[in-house]
């Protein structure tokens, strides 16, 4: 699509700046061609100075000060989803005669976005989990959380009514709960089923056995069944 540009004039003593939309083979991912590829020396043979192209939200080429590549890609100048982990990017360009061209990378975006996925199981892991969140508290980011695991009802409580406290430190904290099991220890077992019945026994060495629960939780699924 941007063969004809290689036959068009070009006065001299001018710039001359092409610009496109679509990949560059080799720069972002096109493995069934839909992003109208463009080969890098099609681009190069063009005569022109240099190409901006779009489309892409890959950045290119590597940060640099001074130079005359045949292609630039700003990227995006900020992140539109939590697949995009940068802060956003775009180039600061100056053009001048006779000279390279000068081209600075930055960064523009002021919202970022982050996804985390955490198994918890256990009191200290539900903990350090906390410390690293809370050092991510910023009103510019938008958190998704993935978790999963299992904990007893009471961190499990704890873990939800948490997260609703620090939601308003970030500009948006997402995260969904149902993937944390509960999770039966030998106090909840006391609380659900009197000490020697057969229940309780049977529950009891089902949690020694197996300490995360697993089938403790399909047992007691079980027997408050019938």
């Amino acid at each position: 699509v941007n063969g004809w540009v290689s036959s068009m004039d070009k006065p001299a003593g001018e710039w001359h700046i092409g610009i496109a939309h679509g990949n560059v083979e080799g720069i972002g991912p096109d493995g069934d061609q839909r992003y109208f590829n463009m080969k890098p020396q099609d681009l190069k043979n063009a005569g022109l100075h240099t190409w901006l192209l779009g489309h892409i939200h890959v950045p290119y080429p590597a940060p640099g000060l001074v130079g005359t590549p045949a292609f630039f890609m700003p990227g995006i100048h900020t992140p539109d989803s939590v697949k995009v982990r940068h802060e956003g990017h775009a180039w600061y360009m100056e053009l001048e005669n006779g000279k390279d061209i000068r081209y600075e990378s930055i960064r523009p975006g002021a919202i970022r976005f982050e996804r985390i996925a955490a198994e918890l199981n256990d009191e200290a892991g539900l903990e350090s989990f906390k410390m690293k969140i809370e050092k991510l508290s910023s009103s510019s980011l938008i958190l998704n959380l993935e978790l999963s695991g299992r904990l007893p009802v009471d961190l499990r409580q704890h873990l939800s009514a948490w997260l609703q406290e620090i939601s308003s430190s970030f500009l948006h904290l997402s995260f969904d709960l149902r993937d944390i099991k509960e999770k039966h220890d030998l106090n909840q077992l006391n609380k659900h089923w009197p000490e020697g019945s057969l229940p309780h026994d049977l529950l009891r060495q089902l949690l020694e056995t197996d300490p995360r629960g697993d089938d403790a939780q399909l047992a007691m699924q079980i027997l408050e069944s019938i």
